[in-house]
């Protein structure tokens, strides 16, 4: 049976401080997958008013200058399995011409939560710089 030997250069305890107890919390504390987090961004300055799902996809569309672009269904499913994970919520508008209510979403208390330390993280994550010993 082979033994794995850890090279004491390579391993550094992290600067941050990963068993410390996390400042945002949410129910898996797990981040959503990107397009998720797009979608949350998109949503988080709504305000009350909340937004509906084409200005999400105009959002994004908009923001990444065109590079970025999220089809109707990968909305509706995303807004569907963030809503599921508690992370939002939404209520029915006004019919709109055609009889179809729009759907204005909104953040939840753990959808803020993420949101905030989605910001957080990849403010630290674009600060960060590896440590290493002097050659």
């Amino acid at each position: 049976m082979q033994t794995l030997t850890k090279d004491p250069l390579l391993v550094k305890e992290p600067s941050y401080a990963p068993n410390s107890e996390p400042v945002h919390q949410w129910k898996d504390q797990r981040l959503p997958a990107q397009t998720e987090l797009l979608i949350l961004w998109a949503i988080s300055n709504s305000g009350s008013q909340g937004v509906y799902g084409l200005d999400i996809q105009r959002a994004i569309a908009d923001c990444s200058r065109g590079n970025e672009c999220i089809s109707v269904g990968t909305l509706y499913s995303s807004l569907k399995r963030l809503r599921s994970r508690g992370f939002i919520t939404s209520v029915e508008g006004d019919p709109i011409a055609g009889g179809a209510k729009r759907q204005y979403y909104h953040l939840t208390k753990d959808g803020e939560a993420v949101v905030s330390y989605a910001n957080d993280f990849i403010s630290r994550l674009s600060a960060w710089v590896p440590e290493r010993e002097p050659v």
